[in-house]
C-alpha cells in the first residue's frame, strides 16, 4: 500500500504518507493548473511532499493529461466508491483512475 518514492528518475515502494485517504491521489479542483504542469504536483501534494508522474518515464503529466485523469476518476466512484478504496491493497497505491491512466503517486525528497 502506498505511496512509490523517486530517486534518480526511479521510483520504490514506500508507506503512504496519508494512508488510505481518497483524497491522496486527487488535487482540489481550484488548485493551480500551472503548478500541477510545471512540477507534476498541487500545493497539497507539495505540502505532503509527493507528486504524481507518469510510471513509463517518470515525468510529469502535462496539463492535458492531468485534466483526463481528474474526469477519470469517475470510475473511482463507480460501483460506491470502490475505486477510492482500492490503493488500500493495491501493490502501487493507485486508485482505478491511475490505472487507467499509468499514473503513480511518488513521494519527493
Amino acid at each position: 500500500m502506498g505511496v512509490l518514492t523517486l530517486r534518480r528518475g526511479k521510483y520504490s515502494p514506500s508507506s503512504s504518507p496519508c494512508g488510505s485517504s481518497p483524497s491522496c491521489g486527487s488535487s482540489p479542483p481550484t488548485s493551480s493548473s500551472s503548478s500541477r504542469r510545471a512540477r507534476g504536483a498541487s500545493p497539497g501534494k507539495k505540502i505532503m511532499k509527493i507528486r504524481l508522474i507518469r510510471e513509463e518515464t517518470g515525468l510529469p503529466l502535462g496539463l492535458g493529461m492531468t485534466l483526463l485523469r481528474r474526469i477519470c476518476h469517475g470510475l473511482d466512484s463507480a460501483a460506491c466508491g470502490i475505486g477510492y478504496l482500492w490503493p488500500a491493497w493495491d501493490a502501487k497505491g493507485q486508485t482505478f483512475a491511475d490505472k487507467v491512466m499509468r499514473t503513480v503517486v511518488v513521494r519527493t525528497q
